[in-house]
């Protein structure tokens, strides 16, 4: 018999007072079983000739899927191959909503390890090709919250450091990192890689390898200005502390004192006030110190004598304190009378006595009457 099912006199009865599988086909007729309900058919079956296919309303559904969701009354974990559902023992609702199964919400409130029981790479995702080789647990370094940024504790780690910072793991040393091949933990802490405190035990030469100015700090970056030299830094610095450079003035020093000490040389200079001169500093200093210095004022021989009173620099050298001595009579240069001509006294015991001249008695020196150590001359 044929039945109008939109007939309003059929819509006003129950579908199951036909459809009670005696007079129509019911629910105990359903392959696979029907979902246990007292709902009238209508609830989730549309009157049109075709129950199929059916929409369940899950309004109001919060708890206890798996009554339903068992794999025979309705899809459950077991028949979710690809890929295998977590083993679980929680209700649907732990991770999924009713209205839409998929992009569930693993809830891992609690999870503090084991977490590779489902982060295994096929129930759900695992470590990538390019991680880190560990037997570690996920919980080691990453958290539930979110797996990104993970921090991994150093905690335990004194060497070997290359195994992962260099592998492609984990940062690796920069492009103009200095040039080596010993292990992060040598110069770094796992504390922080910045600063580096690198060991400079047993390094005595060379250190310009490394102190150009581009891997480590280099002449170039000196201030004041370093001192221009083809020379290697350790010739005057110590791997303790490069502040404070001591030069040696060994013997290629000697005689070429204003390489270095002139203005623009990179070393003290002389001051404005020094004796304006052309010999090099060694002729009156020494490379132990430069004060108090020791001039000779016989380098040539002819200084004349030894006088027993300093008359001043200036006495003799005039006030700019030249190294050339300006003689007031330079005719008798070098005997006494070249300075002191104008001291010379007519007297009887002078050569040519009252007429005696001072070309006559230019040595007072040498004539047997004066003396320059006598402080009466």
């Amino acid at each position: 018999m044929f039945v109008d099912h939109s007939d309003p006199a059929v819509l006003a009865v129950r579908c199951d007072s036909c459809h009670d599988g005696v007079s129509a086909t019911g629910k105990m007729d359903a392959v696979p079983a029907h979902v246990p309900t007292t709902e009238d058919c209508r609830v989730c079956h549309t009157a049109g000739g075709s129950f199929l296919p059916a929409v369940f309303d899950h309004s109001g559904i919060v708890d206890n899927c798996a009554s339903c969701h068992d794999g025979v009354i309705a899809t459950g974990t077991a028949a979710k191959t690809n890929p295998p559902h977590i083993p679980i023992t929680q209700d649907c609702s732990a991770c999924h909503i009713p209205t839409a199964f998929a992009q569930a919400f693993f809830d891992h409130q609690g999870i503090v390890d084991n977490c590779a029981t489902c982060h295994n790479g096929i129930t759900v995702q695992g470590k990538h090709a390019s991680h880190v080789p560990t037997n570690g647990d996920c919980a080691d370094c990453h958290q539930t919250t979110g797996f990104r940024p993970a921090s991994f504790d150093h905690t335990g780690i004194v060497d070997n450091c290359a195994s992962c910072h260099d592998a492609g793991f984990a940062t690796p040393k920069s492009v103009n990192h200095v040039a080596t091949n010993q292990d992060c933990g040598i110069c770094h802490t796992p504390a922080g890689f910045i600063p580096a405190n690198f060991d400079h035990t047993g390094i005595v030469d060379n250190c310009a390898s490394c102190h150009d100015g581009n891997t480590a700090t280099g002449m170039a970056d000196a201030v004041p200005a370093h001192i221009p030299t083809s020379l290697d830094c350790h010739f005057c610095h110590t791997t303790a502390t490069f502040v404070g450079g001591s030069w040696v003035h060994d013997a290629g020093s000697a005689g070429n004192c204003d390489s270095c000490h002139s203005p623009g040389g990179g070393a003290t200079a002389k001051s404005n006030l020094h004796l304006s001169t052309t010999e090099q500093c060694d002729v009156c200093h020494t490379t132990n110190g430069w004060a108090p210095t020791v001039f000779s004022h016989d380098p040539n021989g002819n200084y004349p004598g030894d006088h027993r009173r300093d008359p001043g620099c200036t006495r003799c050298h005039g006030p700019t304190i030249s190294a050339v001595i300006p003689w007031g009579w330079p005719q008798y240069a070098p005997d006494c009378a070249a300075c002191h001509a104008n001291d010379f006294e007519r007297e009887d015991r002078h050569i040519g006595g009252q007429n005696g001249t001072v070309a006559q008695n230019r040595n007072c020196g040498g004539s047997g009457c004066h003396s320059v150590t006598d402080s009466e001359f």
